[in-house]
Parts: structure tokens; C-alpha cells; sequence
């Protein structure tokens, strides 16, 4: 009897044991993802338009699609508002957006960040784009000076994209350029972490766009 309860215990433990190995929780700290974290960004382009407002995305909750627990994003802007669902594999370290249909190695989900890559590492977006981690340096981020990494993705011709995740933050930073019609760039300028306010999280205030983000890659990232 004692064996009978034994086998399926040691098998629980393996599981976790797995878990917690294959989790890198300095990874996970570049996609800080908790239940009332937010982010308040705002833009700024080559031309007037859309990309000059501010938008606002918090995690309201969390839901479990395919066996899998996703954090409910709620992203409020001037325009509209959507929802989205994230999620980060344990494995893998790979942030994951919920979509039905994905890709061929992901039924339901597209490749949003790769946290554990590396600088001159490339990994498949949303099915078909191949981003090169190109830096990993630091950031001044609301007067603290933290690890950060830059991922970038070209077409070859005229189209190019941008994303800034830093340690602790999250998503600071992404730029989107089409050539004659110029980038649009959407900077963080606020957001709550943890419970920990941090800039200007409001979606209507007036704020003079600072240099929030002052990179220097004249140090080394660990």
C-alpha cells in the first residue's frame, strides 16, 4: 500500500523538480508578467497621426486556454480597446501571444519575445519573421540603470521593426518604420510594477516626453 501512494508522489516531485530547473527567473524578470501590472506608453512619429497618442496596457486577470494559463491583457488606447493574452513557457522562456491557429510548431500561439536569447541570436516571430537579438547593453529606466535587450527584424527592402525589453520593466521601448511614410515609436512613460508606480501612468495627462530611455552600451549585461 505504502508503494502504491509512494510512485505517484515521486512523480509529482520529478514534475516540479523539472519546473523549476527549466524556469529562469532572471529571464522572466524582462516580462514581468502579474495581475495589475501596467504600462503607459506614448508616441511619436516622423508625420502627425495615429502613433501620437498614448496607450495604456494592463493585466487584468488571468485564463487558461488548451491546459495553458494566459495573463489577460487589456490594452486601452485613444481609438479602440483590445484584449490579448500572454504567456511565458517554462521551458523555453519564450513569451507566447494565445492565437487559434499559430504556427506549424505552435497550434495556438505566436512568439512574442524570446527572454533567453542571446546578442546575434535570431528566433521566428509570429510565424514568418526572423528577429536578431542585436544588444544587449543597459537602460536608464525612471533613474535606474538596468540590463536591457534589443531585438530588430528587417524585410530586406524598406520595412523594419524594433522592440526594448529591460530587466524588471518589461517592454520599454518599440519602433516601427515603413519607409517614405516614416516610424512610428511608442516609449514607455509610466507604469505600475508590483505595486510600484512609476512615471506618468495616465492615458490623458500632459507630459514632456523625456529621455526615459538613455541606453549605454559601454557595459556589459549579466
Amino acid at each position: 500500500m505504502k508503494k502504491t501512494f509512494l510512485f505517484p508522489f515521486l512523480l509529482l516531485i520529478l514534475f516540479f523538480t523539472e519546473y523549476l530547473y527549466s524556469w529562469d527567473s532572471t529571464a522572466a524578470k524582462y516580462f514581468p508578467l502579474r495581475v495589475g501590472n501596467s504600462w503607459t506608453y506614448k508616441g511619436e512619429s516622423t508625420f502627425p497621426g495615429p502613433c501620437w497618442t498614448r496607450e495604456k496596457h494592463t493585466i487584468t486577470g488571468t485564463t487558461v486556454f488548451n491546459g495553458h494559463l494566459y495573463f489577460v491583457v487589456l490594452n486601452a488606447g485613444a481609438y479602440s480597446t483590445s484584449e490579448y493574452h500572454l504567456r511565458i513557457d517554462s521551458s523555453s522562456m519564450n513569451v507566447l501571444r494565445y492565437a487559434p491557429g499559430g504556427c506549424l510548431w505552435l497550434p495556438s500561439d505566436k512568439l512574442s519575445d524570446s527572454l533567453k536569447s542571446r546578442k546575434l541570436d535570431s528566433f521566428l516571430i509570429d510565424c514568418t519573421n526572423w528577429w536578431k537579438n542585436v544588444d544587449t547593453s543597459w537602460q536608464n529606466v525612471f533613474g535606474l540603470n538596468k540590463p536591457s535587450m534589443q531585438t530588430h527584424w528587417f524585410d530586406g527592402f524598406e520595412i523594419s521593426q524594433s522592440r526594448y525589453l529591460s530587466k524588471d520593466f518589461g517592454l520599454t521601448k518599440w519602433v516601427n518604420c515603413a519607409g517614405a511614410m516614416g516610424c512610428c515609436t511608442k516609449t514607455l512613460i509610466g507604469c505600475l510594477i508590483d505595486g510600484i508606480i512609476y512615471g506618468d501612468t495616465s492615458l490623458t495627462g500632459i507630459d514632456p516626453l523625456e529621455s526615459v530611455l538613455m541606453p549605454n552600451s559601454s557595459r556589459p549585461m549579466f
